[in-house]
């Protein structure tokens, strides 16, 4: 199930609303119940303001002014660019992590930049996705990745195998993976925000949310950082990060893709 570009967002107010817009809808029990509405809320709150003066465009732009800048078409594209020669796989490989390290999106939470280099070096661009930088969202395991569950209690733990739908991604597909987007405590909540790794920012305006639980994709992909990742849906999983983002969302149909070991 992936995240990928589709038509700008219309509206301005992408978000969830207001802190008490969200406690009156009941979107922050997990940080009550796990004590995050302190710091991180004050920090969040103190960003907000700051932003506000600077919501007029996608903060996406910021990877348009880079000298190495990511592919800004999609995938299948980029693909093509492989073939022709236009661009090479670790070029583009490099330019997402350039991308990444100039964003304040936060939508990154891990990048295994030599691993990553090694596979962009060697892909096969005659695959459907070969050589293509994806994202994956960091409840997807990838064997020798964090297997956090977006959860503190979790954060050393680290996944022994990859998840079915990851493995075809880059066995069938040719896809390199460039690193594990951010994601809500055990997909649990529709907004983007965790005692691990902070808030998560919505391109379109950083002063709300990219949704969740698939926040990091969406935020990664509308933000210009990789074309395509990775996502999970159970109650909105995907749509709502897409819809907040402004792309286009795949929900597959329930069992089409095999939940074991993990997916």
């Amino acid at each position: 199930m992936w995240i990928a570009p589709g038509s700008p967002a219309g509206s301005s107010d992408m978000g969830c609303g207001s802190d008490e817009d969200r406690e009156r809808r009941g979107y922050p029990w997990r940080c009550r119940l796990y004590g995050e509405r302190t710091a991180i809320d004050r920090s969040i709150d103190d960003d907000k303001r700051n932003r506000r003066s600077t919501a007029s465009e996608p903060s996406a732009t910021i990877v348009r002014h880079m000298a190495n800048t990511p592919w800004l078409g999609d995938s299948c594209s980029l693909v093509e660019a492989f073939r022709s020669g236009e661009r090479s796989p670790a070029e583009e490989l490099q330019a997402t992590y350039d991308a990444i390290d100039a964003s304040d999106l936060n939508a990154f939470a891990y990048t295994p930049r030599e691993e990553a280099m090694r596979a962009a070096e060697q892909a096969d661009i005659s695959l459907p996705f070969g050589g293509v930088p994806i994202g994956v969202k960091e409840l997807d395991s990838v064997a020798g990745w964090p297997a956090t569950e977006a959860c503190v209690v979790f954060a050393d733990h680290v996944a022994t195998h990859t998840s079915v739908m990851i493995d075809r991604m880059v066995t069938q597909g040719g896809a390199v993976l460039a690193g594990q987007t951010t994601s809500s405590e055990f997909g649990g909540v529709n907004l983007t925000r965790t005692v691990l790794h902070g808030a998560t920012l919505n391109p379109w305006n950083t002063a709300h949310t990219p949704g969740g639980s698939s926040g990091g994709t969406g935020a990664a992909v509308a933000g210009g950082l990789v074309t395509i990742a990775s996502g999970g849906d159970g109650g909105g999983s995907i749509r709502i990060p897409a819809g907040f983002t402004g792309l286009f969302g795949l929900k597959a149909t329930f069992g089409r893709i095999p939940r074991a070991p993990r997916t």
